[in-house]
Order: C-alpha cells, then sequence, then structure tokens
C-alpha cells in the first residue's frame, strides 16, 4: 500500500504523514518502520532491500520516503507499481510538487491526498483548529487578522499560534497588531510597481522585495528580459556587475530612482 501526501501545504502535508505514523502503529504495534533518502543510492538500495526483505520480528513494514522525484522515471514506476497492492509494507511518500507524469498514478491512488494551500472560510477553519489545540483563544477580529497575515504559510501560523498560547488570555486585534507583522505582498504585483510611473510606488515595492527576501538577481534580470525601452540601461548595469564594480541590490536601486 502506497500513501501519497502531495502539495504546496507543508505544514498539513507533515502532520498528515505523523498522523498516517500513529494510525499503522496504534493497528500494529510491532510495525517495523524505516526512512530512506532515495536521493542517495545508500537509500535507495537500502529501501530497495527492505522492500523485498522481511522483518523477524514484525509481519507489517513501513518506508516512510524522501527524494522520490530524484529518481529516474522508468525506475521510479518499475519500484512502486509493485508495491501499491503490497499487504505487507506501506510507504509514505510526501512531496510538494504534482507527480512525475511516469508515477502520476501515484495521486489517482484511493490513499492519495493532495495538499493545496488554504484560502477564504476554510483557511479561517483551519487557523481557528490550529488555536484551539494550542490552547489560544481569540476574538473572532483578532482570528481573522492573524490568519490573514500568515495566508499560504501554514507552518508560520502553527509557530505564532504555539508563542500567543502563552500569553494565557484570550488574543485580542490589538494584540495581533501590536506583533508588528505585515502581510506578505505577491512577488508579480511587486515586480509591477518597480515599472510604475511613480518613484514612491517603486521604493516601496524595493523594499518589500527585500523584506521578503526576494534574490535581487532574479528581479534584476525579470525586468532586464521584459523592458526592451531600458535595455541599454539594464545592459550597461549587467556589465557593471559582472566586472565587480557594483552588485544587484545597488543596481535595482539606481533603476529606480532613475
Amino acid at each position: 500500500m502506497i500513501f501519497f501526501l502531495y502539495g504546496p501545504d507543508d505544514y498539513r502535508r507533515l502532520r498528515r504523514k505523523q498522523e498516517l505514523f500513529r494510525e499503522l502503529k496504534k493497528k500494529y504495534p510491532e510495525l517495523t518502520a524505516e526512512r530512506f533518502d532515495l536521493a542517495t543510492i545508500e537509500g535507495g538500495a537500502g529501501f530497495e532491500g527492505f522492500a523485498k526483505g522481511q522483518s523477524l520480528f514484525s509481519e507489517k513494514r513501513l518506508a516512510i520516503l524522501e527524494g522520490v522525484y530524484e529518481l529516474e522515471s522508468k525506475s521510479a514506476k518499475e519500484l512502486f507499481e509493485p508495491l501499491v497492492e503490497r499487504k505487507d509494507l506501506a510507504v509514505i511518500i510526501s512531496e510538494k510538487e504534482k507527480p512525475l507524469k511516469t508515477i502520476e498514478f501515484l495521486a489517482k491512488l484511493p490513499t492519495a491526498e493532495k495538499f493545496e494551500h488554504l484560502a477564504g472560510a476554510e483557511w479561517l477553519s483551519c487557523a481557528r483548529k490550529l488555536a484551539k489545540e494550542e490552547g489560544a483563544e481569540f476574538t473572532p477580529g483578532a482570528l481573522r487578522l492573524l490568519s490573514g497575515l500568515y495566508e499560504k504559510n501554514s507552518f508560520g501560523l502553527a509557530t505564532e499560534l504555539e508563542k500567543l498560547s502563552a500569553l494565557g488570555k484570550t488574543i485580542e486585534e490589538k494584540d495581533v497588531e501590536g506583533l508588528g507583522l505585515e502581510k506578505a505582498v505577491e512577488y508579480w504585483p511587486l515586480l509591477n510597481s518597480l515599472k510604475s510611473a511613480n518613484l514612491g510606488a517603486r521604493l516601496w515595492a524595493l523594499k518589500k522585495l527585500s523584506d521578503q527576501n526576494e534574490q535581487a538577481a532574479k528581479t534584476f534580470n525579470i525586468l532586464s528580459a521584459g523592458n526592451k525601452q531600458k535595455a541599454a540601461e539594464f545592459a550597461a548595469y549587467d556589465l557593471l556587475i559582472k566586472s565587480g564594480k557594483l552588485d544587484y541590490e545597488e543596481a535595482l536601486l539606481a533603476l529606480a530612482i532613475a
């Protein structure tokens, strides 16, 4: 049997993986469990041996796999297809991206689960559930504010809830505002703001990109590729960067204030 968990919501996916392990351990107390990183030669060989072998102490075995997408497509298909119907061996695979074409059958298994980022009422409901688990009490407005600040960042929300639960009181909106948190801004709207005719908008976008640890080199290269009017300017800055006379951050600032 293969449990295939995939999707960008790392925190919820991790929790489900941990939950599956507990369920299997409860059902089969003598379960033999091991982890394998298939991105390494040792991990791949270890898993193949584990899958083919038999435990002296338990009839049921569990393999928790990492690095599955590092396998060659053909070998991945040949490896996993026979395991789907196995009763003595359970496999848990957890990946951020959707499966490669040759093993996309994994996503169609009845034991497959997809973990997309939640939004709207679903995300608020998830935040409410996590807050309850941490023993943190919120006013409705405070929880909406906090969940909005951590949208698409469930790990960040869980960490903040753990800290806030230690306050031992009902969290109000002013408490959340006092954390000094700002909602992350999407990358592409910020990139478009760098092209604004308004100097303030360009400088604000540049600061937000820096605050969010976006790579200056990536931003510079994307802007240069889509700005034919300033192609000569970008080329000149690119030459200065590559000759060590300027860095990408300085080039972006110069372009923003020009």
